[in-house]
């Protein structure tokens, strides 16, 4: 059953001031037009020179003028659809919802029936997405994983192949290059109906990534421009570290983050002004200890807080990544780092949270088990986001004047009427009894996701596709296979 809950936050939370959102809109264009950002293309070099930013041929190094950026910012678009292989799973961004994302690309899994890590098959990645089309509270996919038992080489056509015979929700993929961006937009197309159909209703959205700080790789920017010329959303993930790959201090992670995706924001309205064009931020924090990364700490969770207020001030959708833990298990630890950093994130209001629902291990690893307790963790967020309704009816000085002192409210209509719109039943919590709790097998909440996973994968299918538009993907992956074997 879909949740009742609508994710439209009123109020959304502010942990900024409106000067210090301008402070950092400051700091931000101050590092774009001072410091400048390092594109190794050489085409979107003379793209920019010839728009008046400064740029140096023998470093690549671009210096962005302000007025470019606060042009760029105008016109992306301030509402971007996402659309299902089904209409009934299309989204907008920017309309005033919050959503959610699954999917970690994870390089190992933890399996359902022996609790041992191994690394995934493409049956693996099957049943993940086809877990992934039957939560309530997802609302688009990510890959699970990465197969390992096909070439790596095509290894992202084989995951989109996947997650559209296995799911029918809106799928960001990470992309490699012009070519690996050709192929999954010709997928998209034998899905969605021909090149209209996807631009009408785009069923796919390209995710490539920027190397924090500040340098923009070819096999990323390349992306950029087929999906402008195919009207495919572009979601630029941007993944700083503070300490490491961006400042130690939260302020300037997050005005380098914004000088990140404000620069992909500018190159892409100047390559086809109106590309759909979402920042997409996933910070980390440097562990000092042992140099590695933490994605768990709170900090991680006070960024895209101040990146969605950020956003929100320009008017452009946003998603933050954010709910991934550094615990290895299904413990304690994974359920708070979780819960907070993904309920303060929502109040800030993005336009998409991505999950990584089922991710453990700071992204490294899945489970089955994860997937189904972060879904009931996003229930309980959508729930808490659609905040009180007061009015006459739900005010209740009817029912409360017809009940009266000392009675009770269990057999009045209002009760049956307004449970169900009042309140967020889990499917997986225990609120019983300990006597029936014991009764039932003592059953710990790691188990009850264990059996609602292997009833979903028993008995959840999506909607097929024709076997016409099955053989046009195992084409476009055969193909791209034998390129790939050939060079």
């Amino acid at each position: 059953m879909v949740s009742l809950f609508h994710t439209r936050l009123r109020r959304p939370l502010t942990i900024l001031s409106d000067d210090e959102v301008e402070q950092i809109h400051s700091a931000t264009l101050e590092v774009l037009e001072k410091v400048g950002v390092r594109f190794e293309d050489e085409a979107i070099l003379r793209l920019l020179d010839d728009q008046g930013a400064h740029t140096d041929p023998k470093t690549h190094l671009v210096k962005i003028p302000p007025s470019l950026v606060e042009e760029a910012i105008k016109k992306c678009p301030k509402k971007v659809k996402l659309c299902g292989r089904t209409k009934n799973h299309d989204l907008t961004l920017g309309d005033g919802k919050v959503y959610f994302t699954a999917g970690a690309n994870a390089l190992h899994l933890l399996d359902m029936e022996t609790g041992i890590r191994r690394v995934p098959t493409s049956e693996d990645c099957a049943q993940l997405s086809r877990v992934f089309d039957a939560l309530n509270h997802v609302h688009a996919i990510l890959p699970a994983v990465i197969p390992q038992d096909v070439p790596q080489s095509i290894s992202d056509r084989v995951k989109c192949k996947i997650s559209y015979e296995n799911c029918e929700k809106h799928y960001l993929t990470d992309v490699y290059g012009r070519e690996s961006c050709r192929d999954l937009i010709r997928m998209a197309e034998a899905v969605s109906g021909g090149p209209e159909e996807l631009r009408r209703r785009p069923i796919i959205s390209i995710n490539p990534s920027i190397t924090s700080p500040l340098t923009w790789g070819r096999d990323s920017t390349e992306p950029l421009f087929e999906a402008a010329h195919h009207g495919v959303p572009v979601i630029l993930d941007c993944m700083p570290n503070a300490g490491a790959t961006s400042p130690i201090t939260l302020a300037g992670s997050v005005v380098q983050q914004n000088a990140e995706s404000l620069s992909f924001v500018t190159l892409a309205q100047l390559t086809n002004p109106g590309t759909p064009t979402i920042p997409y931020t996933s910070p980390g924090i440097t562990n000092m200890r042992t140099g590695g990364v933490i994605y768990g700490a709170v900090e991680v969770a006070i960024q895209c807080a101040a990146m969605s207020q950020i956003y929100s001030h320009y008017q452009i959708p946003y998603i933050a990544t954010v709910g991934l833990t550094d615990s290895k298990m299904h413990d304690e630890q994974t359920a708070y780092e979780r819960s907070v950093s993904v309920l303060m994130t929502a109040l800030a209001g993005p336009s998409m949270i991505s999950t990584q629902a089922g991710a453990l291990n700071s992204l490294t690893d899945t489970s089955f088990e994860q997937t189904l307790i972060d879904d009931e963790i996003l229930g309980m967020v959508s729930r808490a986001l659609s905040g009180m309704r007061v009015d006459p009816e739900t005010l209740a000085v009817d029912v409360i004047a017809k009940v009266g002192p000392g009675h009770h409210f269990l057999a009045q209509k209002h009760t049956n009427d307004m449970f169900l719109k009042e309140h967020y039943l889990p499917g997986l919590a225990d609120r019983e009894s300990r006597n029936k709790w014991e009764k039932d097998g003592s059953n710990d909440v790691v188990k009850r996701a264990k059996e609602r996973a292997k009833e979903i994968l028993r008995t959840h299918q999506p909607t097929p596709l024709s076997d016409n538009v099955r053989k046009k993907l195992d084409s476009i992956v055969e193909e791209a296979k034998r390129k790939k074997q050939s060079d």
